[in-house]
């Protein structure tokens, strides 16, 4: 079919380098189509786009206006932002998990395996950026102590002690509660109850960074993260 390569003008900013690229041979554009759509020919002869423009409006870190991926630089894009989502500490799992699996499928190797090798390269730190994001999303105790660094307040450092000694004596009460446990019936009772407690504590911690009570949103946090090591202790239990 008949094609013209891209010129440089017309483009957005960020298109610009994908159009260098393609000066090079390795994107054509047909003609009758605007100059920012660059497609791989030995992907899609027909020229079809990579991505849409929706699909760049909702992840712009990920993908640009023309089709392609963005290079892998975030600047101060939050993991909120990464996934498209509300910056707001507490946050919907099933929501997390969408968009996260919608990214996953358009970010897959299997749907770049013919593309140029740069695209390639691209999928796979965009890939590493996206679990980063989610890992630290998923765990209300890594998205507590993010959403406090984020803000310019110091938690869950070496130099910082816990003063928490009732939440301190709590935990030991239950650690033995669970070296105690013969059955997963029991541990599966301990866990619960441990579960709610995290889950109090998270919508406690919501308030106070609503109100950026730096002092006692670190105080919950300290506890979350002594209820969390709890939860993976009982998480792991085997019987004896």
């Amino acid at each position: 079919s008949t094609w013209t390569a891209p010129k440089m003008t017309g483009l957005w900013p960020k298109c610009r380098l994908a159009a260098a690229r393609a000066l090079r041979g390795r994107c054509l554009v047909p003609q009758g189509r605007p100059q920012h759509v660059l497609v791989d020919r030995r992907v899609d002869p027909t020229g079809r786009r990579w991505f849409s423009s929706k699909e760049h409006q909702r992840w712009p870190q990920f993908f640009l206006k023309c089709g392609n991926l963005a290079e892998a630089s975030y600047g101060s894009a939050s993991h909120y932002e990464l996934l498209g989502l509300k910056m707001q500490f507490e946050v919907d799992p099933s929501e997390v998990d969408a968009s996260y699996k919608e990214l996953q499928r358009l970010l897959h190797p299997d749907r770049h395996a013919q593309a140029a090798e740069d695209q390639k390269v691209l999928a796979e730190a965009h890939s590493a950026r996206l679990n980063e994001a989610v890992t630290v999303l998923r765990s209300p105790l890594r998205r507590a102590q993010y959403w406090m660094e984020q803000h310019g307040a110091r938690i869950l450092e070496e130099d910082q002690r816990i003063e928490d000694a009732a939440t301190m004596m709590e935990v030991m009460e239950t650690s033995e509660e669970i070296d105690d446990a013969e059955t997963l019936a029991e541990v599966d009772a301990i866990s619960e109850q441990n579960s709610a407690k995290m889950r109090s504590v998270e919508s406690s911690l919501a308030g106070a960074f609503q109100q950026e009570d730096w002092a006692a949103a670190r105080q919950m946090v300290e506890r979350l993260q002594m209820l969390t090591r709890l939860q993976e202790r009982l998480n792991d239990w085997r019987p004896p």
